[in-house]
């Protein structure tokens, strides 16, 4: 600790309450070039790891953004991959706070970093993580890559709510992109894989009937029979949920064009 005193002194650091941190951003980056690239990559690393676990204490954001920061600033990518899996779940965790938000821009780039990483495995990275990727450029308005990632999801092993929720961002895109009826095809196509065959071309009478069906089970106030319902936690009853509210969405825009 004496070490430091002189550092005190002259103003270049502060000492409160045991803790010492640098008085401006430029100080600390002045101290940093001091090192060299390797001693860089091992203070990142360390400072990432403390601060993984304060924020596992700590309820606010502060110290997982600070520990995310640090595990992007290390370049050499083999201090992380004992660890790539805790690693990445901790940088998925970021993202998803980064998103919620609204800081897609970030939560990007931590999903980037995770796919670096297991590239550097030579393990293939799960659809958890490309759906995540998918709904951030989608957010930053990158549709092209959105499309591109969901149907890799598509094309890959993986949990088909997962696959559905990827149908479900490209049916939000196509619709973006002014083509509602090829959103509507895309929900239609996997309603069906859930076994939810609908008929494309209703006639009125079938509408009037599907319709007194509905009210008669929602009932005259639907706020007390919605509300009697259990949370939604299996992801294909939500992944179809989401089919169905964006297939009545995509066919109310044909039918009034």
């Amino acid at each position: 600790v004496w070490l430091l005193l002189p550092a005190v002194s002259a103003g270049f650091i502060a000492f409160n309450e045991n803790l010492y941190s640098f008085m401006h951003d430029s100080i600390y980056e002045a101290a940093l070039s001091l090192l060299n690239d390797e001693n860089k990559d091992h203070f990142h690393y360390k400072a990432a790891r403390y601060y993984m676990q304060e924020s596992s204490l700590n309820m606010t954001s502060e110290f997982l953004f600070r520990a995310a920061h640090h595990l992007l600033s290390v370049n050499h990518l083999s201090l992380l991959t004992s660890d790539y899996y805790g690693i990445s779940q901790f940088l998925l965790r970021a993202s998803r706070c980064a998103k919620t938000s609204g800081d897609c821009v970030s939560g990007l780039r931590y999903l980037q970093a995770i796919r670096l990483l297991h590239e550097s495995v030579g393990i293939e990275i799960t659809s958890e993580y490309l759906l995540e990727e998918a709904e951030c450029e989608f957010f930053n308005s990158n549709f092209s890559s959105a499309l591109e990632l969901s149907a890799r999801i598509q094309s890959s092993s993986g949990q088909v709510a997962n696959k559905a929720q990827a149908a479900c961002l490209m049916a939000e895109i196509h619709m973006r992109q002014s083509d509602s009826q090829l959103a509507l095809e895309t929900a239609l196509t996997w309603l069906a894989v859930f076994g939810i065959e609908l008929n494309r071309n209703p006639t009125r009478e079938e509408c009037d009937e599907a319709r007194i069906v509905l009210k008669d089970d929602v009932g005259k106030n639907p706020f007390i029979r919605f509300r009697s319902l259990g949370l939604v936690e299996c992801k294909n009853s939500e992944a179809v949920m989401n089919l169905l509210a964006g297939a009545s969405t995509f066919a109310a825009c044909i039918s009034d064009v």
